[in-house]
């Protein structure tokens, strides 16, 4: 390196031992990158530079041009962001050799004090300008860089410092979207490093931060556009609406009480903001016609920039409407920082909590602790309805030790006798059995002279706890505190086998969920995933203790002496039937064996016999091949607590892949009346350029008696074309009939595989229980997206839109090209009885 010469280094060192106390000194000059070689001359140039203090006159001078000298050689070899040491970080908190000219240098001059009688305020000036020359330039994006490795590596303590600074320095140059993100970064950081308090108190203030960064970046894009002023108008509305829904919350509370609908001046406020969000919604649907208008003709005949400014011009207008006024992540008041969901912090941004969909499964907190090995699983995608029965059968029937299964629907069937039946019989063999039915769904064998003695037969046993969940004759008093927690249930499919087999998925207990579609019409299409993991099932064990706990359950206890009227043998009826049938054995020989065993039972056996031969795909069972797999793969479970509990990591789950997918994602799901959160998930992915694919049931599939599917159809026929028109990369398909979907499956940038329960419905996020399992793994990704693609492909009817020069937006094809008409005026008038989407 060439020695610079006396003249500079005396310079060098008057500017350093002016700005630093002596103590600090040597340890400052010895860590001066470019000028390491320094260190030879040390005790020479101290001599030195004690000299030229003397000269008073020439100090503000040589300060000067020492001050001028150092810019240019910092502007020469100006370092990156990673490579930069924090402003704000202390002196003493890392390791001075290590840092970078620029940020020792930085950290070597700060401001001068004015009660310094010797430095002249010319050289206080000079020296604040180089501060924030030098450094504020890049200051604030190496402190979020900084925190966000920090992050990364999970050092959630130590990113806490740099991100307050970040904040303060976001806050002094008025960068409101640098706020946001580094407040979202410092509530995040404070609740992992376990600082709860903290995390709420700096959770508060950061709500305040939003609106400004959303504001600012909505100007960007659309001032000066012929949007302008229009656009300020309905940021402004949008504000109000947020503002009066926040005064709302405050004092009627978020989930008002069953007697607040009963108070004038609840329904008054409640009158006025539905009228103003119905004004604001008129207003901004105008004009995101316009901008979709406007988007589709540049796409069809524009220049590339002209396409490019209707895209901008659409997602702005787009951001106030979906996150100023519709989604809840904006805005994040939680009474308890355990509920608040780290990923909604950056609902309304372009960055994500995760930077893919893999670090999306690894944020997935792990219930259990156990060996890494052991959360891995072989695993099987159950698409077919009748190795979904063989699966179940299978599973009970090589239990040694333990049962735990909870359904939904338990029909009492052939299935689901049968499915009781082995229960009683593996009773008999000394299992230990867990039994829990929801009170709404199982209605016949929960309920008093209806078939609960077919359960009391199991609890003749005491190796046996049966539960019904959250029944509403016990209840009921609680409907004082809202009619969704009598509604509340338990929307689970678990089985969990001798600790290690267990399975979940959309399917219940019933014929129409087993039966081939060779057999029958009336069937549903639904999925399920069995996995063998000692990991994997304990923690849907822990998903099923959490439930079966509730002091709201009740227990089914046996008769006070005796079952009044013996059914013991009708359930083995059942099960010998689907026995023998699934080993091949002829119907009639069947028929023959079972009088021989129980001559009084005659009529019991003639109809389970004529009720299994409607379905001969059943007795298929010897094809079965359980977990043909032996490679293993990751799984995580996420579970969701009813109303009546706290716990929904599914939710925050499901957003968190939707906001780190960046190719595909792809949905099969029965009922789809979004939420604001999930819309809102959506639509920031479509923003993104995320190709979007979502199946769910046709309007007639309301006409076979299903009441919920007539309710989430109204909602659906209201909603597809606005969702739509705002998230223009989502495709949409009916699936025409006979069948029905019934299958809960999202795949994600074909990596991550979701299969479980839970509907895409305000019932299943707020009010029922529901468990899924997550799968990492590509080959399986690919398989359950094949499988839905499938189902696209043969019996997906697209839906689409067309906004005219009125600004109308309309179908161009869709239910009404596709499905009867006087069963759409029904759902249609359904679906306009707003009332109505509260309820389901």
């Amino acid at each position: 390196m060439h020695m610079p010469n006396s003249k500079y280094a005396i310079t060098i060192l008057i500017f350093v031992v002016m700005l630093c106390p002596t103590g600090v000194l040597a340890s400052e000059v010895s860590a001066a990158g470019d000028l390491s070689d320094l260190r030879e001359q040390e005790a020479a140039l101290g001599t030195r530079y004690v000299e030229a203090l003397g000269n008073a006159d020439s100090r503000a001078q040589d300060v000067r041009n020492a001050l001028d000298e150092l810019r240019r050689k910092l502007g020469q070899n100006n370092p990156t962001d990673s490579d930069t040491l924090p402003v704000g970080q202390a002196p003493g908190s890392a390791d001075v050799s290590e840092q970078p000219q620029s940020a020792r240098a930085v950290q070597a001059v700060p401001a001068v004090s004015d009660s310094d009688p010797k430095t002249p305020s010319a050289i206080k000036a000079s020296i604040q300008e180089f501060v924030s020359k030098s450094s504020s330039a890049d200051a604030l994006g190496t402190l979020l860089h900084r925190a966000k490795d920090l992050l990364d590596n999970e050092k959630f303590s130590e990113a806490i410092a740099p991100l307050k600074s970040a904040v303060e320095e976001a806050r002094n140059r008025n960068d409101a979207e640098a706020v946001e993100e580094a407040g979202a970064n410092l509530v995040y950081a404070l609740y992992r490093s376990g600082d709860t308090d903290g995390a709420m108190e700096a959770l508060r203030e950061h709500e305040n931060d939003r609106i400004p960064a959303l504001e600012k970046r909505i100007e960007k894009s659309l001032a000066g556009t012929t949007f302008d002023p229009a656009f300020r108008n309905m940021v402004s509305d949008a504000k109000s609406l947020w503002k009066q829904e926040m005064q709302q919350s405050s004092v009627w509370g978020k989930k008002p009480g069953f007697l607040s609908h009963f108070n004038p001046f609840y329904q008054v406020s409640r009158i006025k903001a539905y009228a103003s969000q119905k004004s604001f919604h008129k207003k901004i649907d105008t004009l995101l016609n316009r901008a979709w208008s406007d988007l589709d003709s540049a796409r069809q005949g524009g220049s590339e920039k002209a396409v490019s400014q209707a895209e901008t011009n659409f997602q702005a207008l787009s951001m106030i409407s979906t996150d100023f006024s519709e989604n809840p992540d904006t805005r994040i008041s939680d009474d308890q920082v355990e509920l608040f969901d780290p990923a909604n912090l950056f609902a309304s941004s372009d960055k994500g909590l995760y930077l893919n969909v893999d670090e999306a499964f690894e944020g997935i907190p792990n219930s259990v602790d156990l060996p890494a090995e052991d959360n891995l699983a072989q695993t099987q995608l159950l698409n077919v309805n009748s190795e979904a029965w063989h699966a179940r059968w299978y599973m009970l029937s090589s239990a040694r030790r333990k049962i735990d299964t909870t359904y939904f629907i338990i029909d009492p069937d052939i299935f689901g006798s049968a499915f009781i039946g082995l229960l009683l019989q593996k009773a008999r063999e000394g299992v230990q059995i867990r039994l829990m039915m929801d009170d709404r769904g199982v209605k016949k064998y929960t309920k008093a002279f209806k078939g609960v003695d077919y359960i009391q037969e199991l609890m003749t046993f005491s190796n046996v706890q049966v539960k019904t969940f959250n029944p509403i004759k016990k209840n009921i008093p609680r409907i004082f505190l809202g009619v969704s927690k009598i509604m509340a249930s338990n929307h689970d499919k678990i089985i969990v086998i001798d600790d290690e087999l267990c399975m979940t998925g959309g399917r219940n207990v019933a014929a129409h969920y087993f039966a081939d579609p060779e057999d029958c019409d009336d069937i549903f299409r639904d999925t399920d995933v069995m996995m063998r993991s000692r990991g994997v099932a304990k923690q849907l064990t822990i998903a099923f203790d959490e439930e079966f706990a509730r002091m709201r359950n009740v227990s089914i206890k046996k008769d006070f002496l005796v079952n009044l009227k013996e059914r013991a043998t009708e359930l083995d009826i059942s099960r010998t039937v689907v026995d023998l049938f699934q080993q091949g054995v002829e119907l009639d020989a069947i028929r023959e064996r079972l009088l021989l065993a129980w001559p009084d039972h005659s009529e019991a056996i003639e109809q389970r016999v004529d009720e299994m031969a409607r379905y001969p795909a059943t007795g298929k069972f010897a094809d079965f091949r359980p977990l043909p797999e032996n490679r293993k793969m990751a799984v995580r479970i996420l579970d969701k607590h009813s109303t009546n509990d706290t716990r929904n990591d599914i939710t925050r789950g499901l957003i968190a892949f939707m906001d780190s997918a960046k190719d595909e994602i792809i949905i099969e799901n029965p009922y789809v009346v979004l939420s604001k959160r999930a819309r809102a998930a959506l639509v920031r992915a479509s923003r993104r350029g995320v190709k979007i694919s979502i199946i769910t049931n046709n309007p007639e599939s309301s006409n076979d008696g299903y009441t919920d599917m007539a309710l989430t159809q109204s909602m659906f026929l209201l909603d597809w074309m606005k969702l739509k028109r705002d998230a223009p990369n989502v495709r949409i398909y009916a699936m025409k009939g006979p069948n029905r979907l019934h299958a809960k499956v999202f795949v994600f940038d074909r990596r991550i595989s979701v299969i479980g329960t839970y509907n895409l419905d305000p019932m299943s996020e707020q009010i029922n229980s529901e468990v899924v399992a997550c799968v990492s793994d590509e080959f399986f990704a690919e398989s359950t997206a094949g499988a839905i693609e499938e189902d696209i492909k043969a019996k997906g009817l697209e839906y689409t839109i067309q906004i005219g020069k009125d600004g109308i937006i309309r179908e161009k094809t869709g239910p009404s090209d596709y499905f009867d008409a006087k069963v759409l005026k029904k759902l249609k008038l359904m679906g306009n009885l707003k009332l109505i989407r509260p309820l389901i």
